[in-house]
């Protein structure tokens, strides 16, 4: 179940978040998530300046492109092209709307009924009174999709993305809401499995078909897939950052992972405000958030070091299982999840040195003898892997910005 706002307005939506802005006309996104059962939102003022900033590219690159069609280079500031006095005239409306999508301080005011409306509506249309939210944002302004084709114009009118109707100033926000499935409850397992990414800063649509192979091949009760790559390094999880606590240090992949955004566009954000989605017992004490990330990746790092707890931006290794103290995995969805039990596969350890788990006291065990089935390291749910994730589940709070008064 899906619901679709249009500056405030809930229109009917069947398509996942996905597929909806694929079919949707030209414009800046971004996804966001709720927490505290929809109340707040998960980087608020970071999500506002990210479409913001988006919309201003956007913005420079129309005005280059009209400048080089004219034969000349852009001429105003506001995008219009160098050229008669009438054609100026005819480009004001639209630069107007360009201009209020670029701006994150017009921009706020018009993006948060939008949000409001879309979490009452799902509320409504669904009754789930609590569950946490996956919210898509689009912001369109005339002019941004000067090249939608028919096809893609019919697909985006069919679910809610007529360009009939602007909002305030020409500007369009349409909010997709979905359901965030719930974290994972114990046991976590992940498996080693596959290999990283060849290039992990480019978003290749090759990389989505490889890892349905991998996705297809895992056992039904494994909630994630840990890539390995030459030596036993551990780089990200098919659909997560990793990390490992090796004699009191935090290893995870400082290069070969898609990391988020770090302070892009972070000036003139607003302080966070802590809206105090969590138990008090998680909340007590933790600082004001003023860093601009972009995902719990971010954040898990920055609570590490404010802690004081070393962190070291290099891929776990296999060979090191045996030591490791604790494991886990961070996401959108998950934020930082334990993992209580590691498997590896025969063919995966190969060529990385392997251990006797069996004599660990910290309530560890392993299988490593297990013939033709892979080697399993659990892991007791206490130390440092749980205190980190109460700080991040915490600091998660004290970055998320109230969506109601």
């Amino acid at each position: 179940m899906y619901c679709l706002v249009k500056n405030g307005e809930v229109l009917p939506c069947s398509l996942p978040s996905g597929a909806w802005l694929e079919a949707a006309p030209r414009g800046a996104y971004t996804t966001a998530r709720t927490v505290g059962g929809g109340s707040s939102v998960f980087e608020l003022s970071f999500h506002i300046q990210r479409l913001a900033s988006s919309a201003a590219l956007m913005k420079a690159d129309a005005a280059a492109a009209a400048g080089a069609a004219d034969g000349a280079p852009a001429g105003t500031a506001d995008g219009a092209p160098a050229g008669a006095a009438g054609a100026a005239g005819a480009a004001a409306g639209p630069s107007v709307a360009a201009a209020v999508a670029s701006d994150p301080e017009r921009l706020r005011p018009r993006l948060l009924p939008a949000l409001r409306a879309a979490v009452q509506g799902y509320r409504a249309a669904t009754g789930d009174a609590d569950g946490e939210l996956k919210l898509t944002v689009l912001v369109t302004w005339p002019g941004c999709d000067q090249k939608q084709g028919q096809q893609r114009q019919d697909a985006a009118a069919s679910n809610g993305h007529s360009s009939a109707g602007a909002g305030t100033a020409g500007v369009n926000i349409f909010v997709h809401a979905s359901p965030l499935p719930p974290r994972p409850a114990p046991p976590v397992r992940v498996v080693v499995r596959g290999a990283p990414r060849s290039n992990a800063a480019a978003k290749d649509s090759e990389w989505v078909r490889q890892r349905k192979a991998i996705e297809a091949g895992l056992p039904p009760d494994v909630n994630e897939a840990v890539l390995v790559g030459a030596g036993g390094a551990l780089y990200e999880g098919l659909t997560s950052n990793f990390f490992a606590v090796v004699d009191g240090t935090i290893y995870t992949a400082g290069e070969g992972v898609l990391a988020g955004t770090k302070g892009h566009g972070g000036r003139g954000r607003r302080p966070c405000q802590a809206a105090s989605p969590l138990p008090a017992c998680l909340t007590k004490d933790v600082p004001p958030c003023t860093a601009m990330r972009g995902q719990v990746r971010e954040v898990t790092l920055e609570v590490a070091r404010r802690e004081g707890l070393p962190v070291v931006l290099e891929p776990p290794r296999l060979a090191d299982l045996p030591r490791w103290e604790g494991c886990f995995i961070s996401s959108t969805s998950r934020l930082l999840l334990p993992v209580d039990e590691a498997s590896v596969f025969p063919e995966e350890a190969e060529g990385a040195a392997q251990g006797d788990n069996g004599g660990d006291t910290d309530g560890s065990n392993g299988s490593a003898g297990a013939a033709a089935g892979p080697a399993t390291r659990c892991f007791a749910r206490r130390g440092l892997v749980q205190r980190l994730e109460q700080l991040v589940l915490a600091e998660v709070a004290a970055c998320s910005e109230p969506l109601f008064d």
